[in-house]
């Protein structure tokens, strides 16, 4: 039967919602009900974004910049109350903490206060995207399309620099934005921007610690890698997490903490995809190849000290017609960064492990194909972890001219539609095989559209059961 689907801009508009949920057997109905939207004031104003000192943003009209941009909130039970925190998906970024009150009879939520999260400390926030809960009740975001810290590096004029960046250098209370003799240029001076500035600050998992009083403690876990950071989600064990990369020939991460509920150093793995078949979304095996350990605290000293990419790598350009490179370099075709032949410089394997994880991940052979790899999600029933992909297109398909040298690892028909990974895996066991440089994972294949409804249907279930209770927490 076909699913109905909002065709014309008012339904498009609209917030569909299914009008009932059966859990265990018994139907409950469900609806949809707004708890505040950005400019909301509960205390603080919802959504208005800050700088480092904590005064308001301006947008160009001269008004306060209220982001409309709300990704993930997550629901986080602490000391008898809830909480939740929000992402808006901006640059600057923000994240908000806002305490709900819960009607005892009805189970319905509203606003009792909302404040941003400080992340002065970390020279703000960058494109927080989707989020998780960790199994100890922490928030753990991320952020999303991390600047490009080559091109950064080698601009040679303000305007040369990504809109990205430009955007987010209003965080330090700069004004990319002003030209006063109109001659095209922005009047920011790249010294200017390059002395706040620092790619290498952002494109981390972000854990956020509520306390009873409504108190925020972020922290960014530069332990766990960089990349264009989706998703983060920590299994039943309370070390192993898997990281999602969403863009164009990207990678799939897995990290393993030294300590349980304790994401501040560990091991880090990229994913290696060995094709056993294209048909029905493909099915393939799949190995770990080990990225180093790393602390929390190594990797923001070399932040603090602005290792740059030219630290960490020599890079020349391929030949794109003979896929031919100098000695000593690889070959390596990464997401914004395109085809590079890389040669990494001595003593600089930790530096480029977490500063540069996909580079670096696919100059020791890992897959760095995949395309627009998002949402992630585990089943305890059957140990499964589902991997979902937007699009399979690009460095997925078989033949991708941009992929021309490349490894050519996904071998895969196109499909505009969306599909995900199973990955069947004997998860608890994983943490106690990751001592080896690869780590075995049970042959994993992408589901069809069909396969993930059943699955979808199933985990919302489950959900619904879990983390959404009708009655006072």
């Amino acid at each position: 039967m076909d699913a109905p689907f909002p065709s014309t801009d008012a339904q498009k508009r609209d917030v569909l919602t299914s009008p009932e949920v059966t859990i265990d057997g018994k139907v409950f109905p469900t609806s949809y009900r707004v708890l505040q939207r950005s400019g909301d004031v509960h205390g603080g104003t919802f959504g208005l974004i800050t700088d480092i000192a904590g005064d308001p943003v301006h947008a160009e009209d001269g008004s306060v910049h209220i982001s409309p941009d709300t990704d993930f909130s997550s629901l986080l039970p602490v000391g008898g109350k809830l909480f939740s925190v929000t992402h808006f998906e901006s640059r600057p970024g923000a994240m908000y903490v806002s305490e709900l009150l819960q009607n005892p009879k009805t189970g319905e939520l509203s606003v009792k206060s909302t404040h941003s999260v400080n992340f002065a400390n970390f020279g703000g926030i960058w494109i927080p995207c989707a989020d998780s809960v960790t199994p100890w009740g922490t928030h753990l975001g991320g952020e999303e399309y991390s600047p490009e810290a080559r091109a950064f590096e080698a601009a040679t004029e303000t305007r040369a620099l990504d809109s990205s960046v430009l955007a987010m250098t209003c965080y330090f209370k700069l004004d990319p934005k002003r030209d006063a003799n109109q001659d095209g240029k922005p009047d920011l001076a790249l010294d200017a921007v390059r002395a706040v500035f620092n790619p290498y600050a952002y494109g981390y998992p972000v854990e956020v610690r509520v306390s009873t009083k409504g108190e925020a403690i972020p922290n960014k876990h530069y332990a766990m890698g960089r990349s264009n950071l989706e998703l983060s989600y920590v299994m039943p064990d309370r070390k192993t997490a898997y990281l999602t990369d969403d863009g164009s020939d990207v990678s799939f991460y897995m990290f393993i903490a030294d300590r349980a509920s304790d994401l501040s150093s560990g091991q880090l793995y990229a994913m290696r995809w060995n094709q056993v078949s294209d048909t029905n979304g493909g099915e393939a095996d799949i190995e770990w190849l080990s990225l180093g350990h790393a602390s929390d605290l190594e990797i923001r000293s070399l932040i603090d000290k602005k290792h740059r990419f030219s630290d960490m790598f020599e890079a020349q350009k391929s030949d794109p017609k003979k896929h031919t490179w100098p000695a000593g370099f690889r070959f390596t075709r990464t997401d914004t960064a395109g085809s590079e032949c890389l040669k990494l410089k001595a003593g600089q394997e930790l530096a480029a492990s977490r500063l540069e994880t996909r580079r670096y991940a696919a100059y020791l052979g890992a897959t760095t194909e995949l395309r627009k790899e998002e949402g992630l999600t585990f089943d305890p029933d059957s140990s499964s972890l589902y991997v979902s992909i937007s699009e399979l297109s690009k460095g997925m398909t078989d033949g991708d001219k941009d992929e021309a040298g490349g490894p050519n690892h996904i071998r895969l028909p196109q499909n505009r539609c969306a599909v995900a990974c199973n990955s069947c895996a004997s998860l608890p066991t994983l943490p106690w095989a990751a001592t080896t440089w690869l780590v075995p994972l049970r042959r994993s294949s992408w589901a069809s559209p069909r396969a993930i409804q059943r699955v979808a249907s199933s985990l919302a279930t489950r959900a619904a059961r879990m983390a959404w209770p009708t009655r006072t927490i």
